[in-house]
């Protein structure tokens, strides 16, 4: 007798749900369901149904009352079928035993459920497998279908098949592929099967679809109104998917074709129908009835990706492993461009989330590079590349927004802001100004509430400090400070990054309390949630080291200024931050690189050590985004000097500059002393420091 009960006893974690129909009658079909994100199971009439008969079919499908639940299971097996077959095995490696023991417990012409409770291992592991399979049906035809599209041919699919769930879920699937639109016709074979017949119709619908586009036909010819659409689509210049259903045979032939083709190079021809001459000037695919119902394969089929696409942003037992396995598949080729695109923007979240904004704008620039003319994916890209760092990436994202005509006026004034910060931060503040920072639309913003208000005062200040002027800067941010000031709990995630802007003016401005206080509750912040390797929260750390440095140095010597403090004072203040919280804190490296720097004059070939071995930390435990970075390097820049490599020290320098601009802005006093020591070496002739000693003054 089979077991049916666990053997042991279980903490009710998570319940799957197992549905075994041992199907009598031949030929089983699926479809997708949508509306509630189900299986169901279709009973079709068929002519031969041997594949299904003796392998089975297995399907899976997740329970859309709750989003954490594990998947219900469809397993239809034909009246032949074996425990053993292949659906079988494949639903006892998903199911696990002790659901599958339970199942076979059912009689053989039962149709039943059974529900197993899981423990938490158990529902993670089945979880996880749950994300390798595929649930849709013709998810390999819609592929083909769309990548024949893409060629220069009308595409006809032809078959003894039902082509409505197709054409649904390719519509669904791609609508974003053909932003001039989707126009449907037919269906024709409803008409008397004679070309004058179905033509009649198809005119009927021609003069709607003109009608649609907003063209004039009252009394023209069908080539007339074929042709005014045509010049409606050219003016429009966007990709347009023309549909014609259930075309009858006597049309699918060469001298027929031409009539119901738009004469445009931006209109993409789907023709569905039931046979079709094979020298028509068409690419045919042929659909056979018992192999166009969908693909258990994992990894090669679009349901996959849609699948872990779900599963990525809600379970976290999936975590890492998982999102390993749902960026490679994000990345397959194979896959359908809309669940990679669900895919990318999962994945892209979660870096987000946790401040890997390289790996976030990688995927962004993705999303927006296989959604051309997709107004969020191009905002969402320049978003992305402006946090990191890629500043030339960002601004022609917004750019690209800018000159869209379906742009609406929320997207432009995003796209504004976007590029006024990447402006700002590539040293074009005039244009910033014209983009943005001055225009009329944005005065209300300054005062306003919302997010974009939010992000609009945070790229002012930010061009504020960047040009020198930290003080406005703080009276913009101030909006955004609760009453109890720059130190209170950060009421809500939008304003993480006014605050921390609010640290990195305050530093220069001479604000240092209000700046280790606004840098701590940023810290504070990002303990809270657990996110250590945030960029926010490393930045955030970093202007702590320096004003924490700035303030203990003022109380040792009455002057916040490591550049004039003097080595012994550094000395002092490294050992005793080494001494309290290790070598690898941030507030011992930044103590460190100013004791080297110190050392230059009196020691430079100890000071180049020094700094050397630091650098491997910094870019450790801050990589080469934060300021300390290159304020290190152009240390290793002066020792340089000092040892008289003056070529090395000019690279170093240049690449010091570049990131000082960005980081600090062209005034800030580090930018300055740079920009004076590339100067001395224009005036000792050479060439690349006469080219900067003359550039325009900021």
């Amino acid at each position: 007798m089979v077991d049916t009960l666990a053997d042991r006893p279980v903490t009710p974690v998570h319940r799957a749900m197992a549905r075994v129909a041992w199907v009598r009658r031949p030929g089983v079909g699926l479809t997708y369901r949508r509306a509630d994100d189900a299986l169901v199971a279709d009973l079709l009439d068929v002519p031969t149904v041997v594949d299904h008969v003796e392998h089975g079919l297995l399907c899976v499908g997740r329970d859309g009352a709750d989003a954490h639940a594990l998947p219900t299971v469809l397993v239809l097996v034909g009246f032949r079928a074996r425990p053993d077959s292949t659906a079988a095995a494949c639903a006892r490696d998903l199911l696990g035993h002790r659901v599958w023991r339970a199942a076979l417990a059912l009689p053989a012409d039962a149709d039943a459920a059974v529900e197993v409770v899981l423990d938490a291992d158990e529902a993670r592991e089945r979880l996880a497998l749950w994300t390798r399979w595929a649930p849709r049906p013709v998810a390999g035809v819609l592929d083909t279908v769309h990548e024949a599209l893409s060629g220069a041919c009308p595409v006809a699919v032809v078959g003894r098949t039902d082509f409505s769930a197709l054409l649904s879920e390719y519509t669904d699937s791609y609508a974003h592929a053909y932003p001039g639109g989707i126009h449907r016709s037919g269906p024709l074979a409803a008409c008397p099967e004679t070309p004058i017949g179905a033509l009649g119709r198809y005119l009927t619908d021609l003069h709607r679809i003109a009608a649609e586009v907003g063209v004039r036909v009252d009394g023209a010819s069908p080539a007339r109104v074929r042709r005014a659409i045509a010049g409606a689509v050219d003016a429009a210049a966007l990709p347009v998917l023309w549909i014609v259903e259930d075309v009858p045979p006597p049309l699918l032939t060469p001298g027929e074709l031409r009539r119901l083709l738009v004469p445009s190079q931006h209109v993409r021809t789907l023709l569905t129908g039931v046979a079709a001459s094979h020298d028509i000037p068409c690419e045919v695919i042929v659909l056979d009835p018992q192999t166009d119902r969908g693909d258990a394969r994992p990894g090669e089929s679009r349901a996959a990706a849609s699948a872990a696409a779900e599963a990525i942003p809600r379970a976290e037992t999936l975590a890492m492993d998982q999102e390993h396995r749902a960026e490679a598949l994000a990345f397959d080729q194979r896959i359908g461009v809309a669940p990679r695109v669900a895919l990318l923007r999962a994945l892209a979240g979660r870096r987000a989330e946790r401040g890997q904004s390289r790996d976030a704008a990688a995927l962004r620039g993705e999303i927006a590079r296989l959604c051309p003319g997709d107004v969020d994916a191009l905002l969402a890209a320049s978003a992305a590349h402006g946090a990191a760092g890629a500043d030339a990436e960002s601004l022609r994202a917004a750019r690209a927004v800018l000159s869209l005509e379906s742009a609406r006026a929320d997207h432009i004034r995003r796209a504004r802001v976007l590029a006024a910060r990447a402006c700002d931060r590539l040293g074009e503040h005039a244009e910033a100004d014209d983009l943005c920072w001055s225009h009329e639309c944005f005065r209300a913003d300054r005062t306003g509430a919302g997010p974009d208000a939010v992000a609009f005062r945070v790229g002012l200040a930010t061009g504020l400090r960047l040009r020198g002027r930290p003080a406005e800067a703080l009276r913009v941010l101030a909006v955004d400070l609760p009453a109890a000031g720059p130190a209170a709990e950060i009421p809500e995630p939008g304003l993480v990054e006014a605050r921390l802007e609010y640290a990195r003016s305050a530093l220069p401005a001479g604000e240092i309390g209000a700046a280790i206080e606004a840098a701590r509750s940023v810290i504070s912040h990002h303990e809270r949630a657990g996110l250590f390797h945030h960029r926010w929260f490393v930045a955030a750390r970093c202007v702590f080291a320096d004003a924490r440095l700035a303030c203990d140095l003022a109380a040792r010597t009455g002057v916040p200024d490591p550049r004039r403090a003097s080595l012994a004072d550094l000395e002092v203040l490294y050992s005793d931050y080494g001494e309290r919280h290790g070598e690898r804190s941030l507030l011992t490296l930044t103590a460190a690189v100013w004791r080297c720097r110190a050392l230059v004059a009196g020691a430079p070939a100890e000071a180049l050590a020094g700094l050397r071995r630091a650098g491997d930390l910094v870019r450790s435990e801050v990589g080469d985004g934060e300021p300390l970075w290159p304020r290190l390097r152009h240390g290793i820049a002066e020792a340089l000097r000092t040892l008289g490599k003056r070529d090395e020290q000019r690279a170093v320098l240049t690449e010091v500059l570049a990131a000082q601009r960005v980081l600090l802005g062209r005034r800030h006093a580090e930018t300055m002393a740079t920009v004076a020591d590339l100067a001395e070496l224009g005036l000792s002739g050479d060439p690349l420091g006469r080219q900067v000693h003359h550039q325009p003054s900021p």
